[in-house]
């Protein structure tokens, strides 16, 4: 429809809903009005509410364009073809995925409930994020201010592709069964996830931040079509039939497992692959998050797990946390799955009102492989507490978790807790001012330990 004036014509009265047969629904048409004070017209795809059937009802395409307005509604679901830049884009219910880039002129708060899939994505006027009962997956660069609000809530996912840059906001809030993740690796790029928050995170008892299984891909996944798995630096691990090592060592039926690698204050890597075979694919290493913020309220969790896959898992990734202020009843998890050793976990803080920091923080290693490292350091404390802790997996058949020669001949901690079937070893003389805890079913290997 083309106009020149509007006298009070009702234009949601438009309607291009598919039909209803055998209880099942036909996909969303398209209306399209222009007026004459618009440059480029207004698009809208609403199927009245009634979602079609995804397995036999196509998405109603659409080439792309410039518009005024663009708005998918009533369980319509879209696909753009090309480039899409829109002035006003307004996402009700359904689903959206744009293969072209997407440049959106939203002003103040943009809204997402539509769940969608943006290969580039730029919102440059936009002030706040609201995700709500609605998947997101952004491709390429975050494409929002620096400094916005975001939250993500009501069932929502929001998965970004950022690679090592970090998504800057003033705060962040996950609320009611709703995850924030990254994007999964593949054999040419490594995505982590980095959060550089001004204010304050929450993380609601129901909801998560979880890069579970978007660490470096295991044999036969994802891209990866080798039965070697990937791992540090994103390369092809030489060992064959392993589980994924990050900070403790996988599970190996060859002459050695695979290395070990990062650092247990500053875990800044993601979590190994395991191997092997096309008809048995090795499970993904767990990914890596890094949480910069001024508080973090932790009621649910953040988790970088690695996956199990078909042969062997892959190991945990990393979950590195630096915050002013720590609270809340929540746990951190980077472990290992499937013959794979745990990952890497690192928490600075000022302040902690109630984080159970012994009890809520684990990286693990499963079945045969052996525990990663968890470490936090308070803003009072001179060197920071360590655990090597493997959650009650009996480890004895998988090597210990090492520490690399620190090349001052001193390894220096408050406290050492090695508990439940860990195992810990350095060349290095270990200096503890605190105490140093080993249960019966652990070890501890050092050239020398000095305590008080």
């Amino acid at each position: 429809m083309v106009y020149g004036q509007n006298v009070g014509f009702d234009f949601e009265k438009l309607s291009a809903a598919g039909a209803d047969a055998r209880d099942s629904f036909g996909g969303a048409g398209t209306v399209f009005v222009k007026g004459s004070h618009q440059q480029h017209g207004e698009l809208r795809v609403d199927n009245g509410g009634q979602a079609p059937s995804t397995t036999y009802v196509a998405d109603t395409p659409v080439e792309g364009g410039d518009y005024d307005r663009f708005e998918v509604t009533g369980g319509a679901r879209v696909d753009v073809s090309g480039d899409l830049l829109v002035e006003d884009l307004v996402l009700g219910s359904g689903d959206l995925a744009v293969d072209g880039s997407a440049w959106i002129g939203n002003s103040g708060t943009l809204v997402i409930a539509t769940s969608s899939a943006f290969s580039s994505f730029s919102a440059p006027n936009t002030t706040s994020l609201v995700v709500r009962n609605a998947s997101v997956f952004v491709g390429g660069d975050w494409g929002f201010p620096s400094g916005i609000p975001v939250t993500v809530s009501d069932s929502a996912t929001l998965a970004v592709s950022n690679g090592w840059n970090e998504i800057p906001l003033s705060s962040l809030s996950v609320l009611s069964n709703s995850v924030v993740t990254s994007q999964p690796s593949t054999s040419a790029a490594a995505r982590p996830l980095v959060l550089t928050v001004a204010g304050a995170v929450l993380v609601d008892s129901t909801s998560r931040i979880d890069v579970s299984g978007k660490g470096y891909l295991g044999a036969w996944s994802g891209d990866n079509q080798s039965a070697l798995a990937r791992t540090r630096g994103n390369e092809l691990a030489p060992e064959a039939d392993a589980g994924g090592s990050f900070g403790g060592y996988g599970g190996f039926a060859g002459a050695k497992p695979m290395d070990t690698y990062g650092d247990y204050a500053w875990p800044v890597e993601l979590g190994s692959g395991g191997t092997g075979t096309a008809s048995y694919p090795g499970g993904n290493g767990g990914g890596l998050v890094i949480v910069t913020a001024s508080s973090l309220q932790l009621d649910g969790s953040i988790r970088a797990n690695g996956a199990r896959g078909s042969r062997r898992g892959g190991s945990g990734g990393a979950v590195a946390i630096f915050v002013d202020s720590l609270a809340g009843g929540g746990n951190v998890e980077a472990n290992g799955n499937y013959d794979s050793g745990g990952g890497r976990i690192a928490v600075h803080f000022g302040t902690n009102s109630d984080f159970n920091l012994a009890g809520n923080l684990l990286a693990r290693g499963d079945s045969y492989g052996g525990a990663g490292t968890v470490f936090t350091k308070s803003g009072d404390q001179a060197y920071g507490d360590l655990r090597v802790d493997n959650g009650g997996r009996n480890a004895s058949y998988v090597w210990p978790t090492p520490f690399l020669p620190t090349g001052t001949g001193e390894l220096l901690f408050d406290r050492v807790s090695v508990l439940r079937y860990g195992r810990m070893t350095t060349p290095d003389n270990l200096i503890v001012t605190g105490a140093i805890v080993v249960d019966p079913n652990s070890g501890l290997t050092a050239a020398n330990m000095t305590l008080p």
